[in-house]
């Protein structure tokens, strides 16, 4: 059966949603008065155990479109096709990265909480000094920016294109 990754994602966040419904109920269905109308306790656990073999299923077919699926990111400094799932693992680092050179990229006037360390170890010895100017620290977050927007930019095509998965049940998708 051909999917794409937005498909399963789309399916697996609607899962998602239905177990943590689930997980409310359970506590709700524990305790209930004679004209209550809630469902029993063991009703909610089947149907959260089915929700959760869907959940897994979906993921393991969400892991093998990832591998299957190849992902072309249009670095500056050149085009690199990797797996999906590489390309969703290096997205994350990346955004972590340009979190850091933000920080970096502040004046030392700015840089908050952190920025107000003692930089000297008494007004008459030896002062700390930036390591990373300001305009290097703006040029490396233009560049980190530049990759993470590369990939999720591939991310976002790989996910649409369509993949034959014949071991994936078509009754998870509906």
């Amino acid at each position: 059966m051909a999917v794409t990754g937005y498909q399963l994602r789309r399916i697996l966040k609607d899962l998602e949603r239905q177990r943590s419904l689930l997980q409310s109920q359970w506590q709700d269905s524990l305790y209930a008065f004679a004209a209550d109308e809630r469902p029993l306790p063991e009703a909610v656990l089947t149907d959260f155990y089915t929700v959760e073999r869907r959940i897994a299923a979906l993921q393991a077919a969400q892991m093998q479109y990832n591998q299957l699926v190849q992902a072309t990111v249009r670095f500056v400094e050149g085009d690199e096709t990797m797996p999906l799932g590489q390309a969703v693992k290096l997205v994350g680092g990346a955004d972590r990265l340009v979190g850091m050179l933000e920080k970096a990229a502040k004046s030392d006037n700015e840089a908050g909480y952190y920025g107000l360390q003692a930089r000297s170890r008494s007004l008459e010895e030896e002062h700390q000094e930036r390591r990373l100017p300001l305009g290097r620290a703006g040029e490396l977050l233009r560049a980190a920016a530049d990759r993470a927007a590369a990939l999720r930019q591939a991310i976002a095509v790989a996910n649409d294109q369509p993949v034959e998965l014949p071991s994936l049940d078509p009754t998870l998708l509906a």
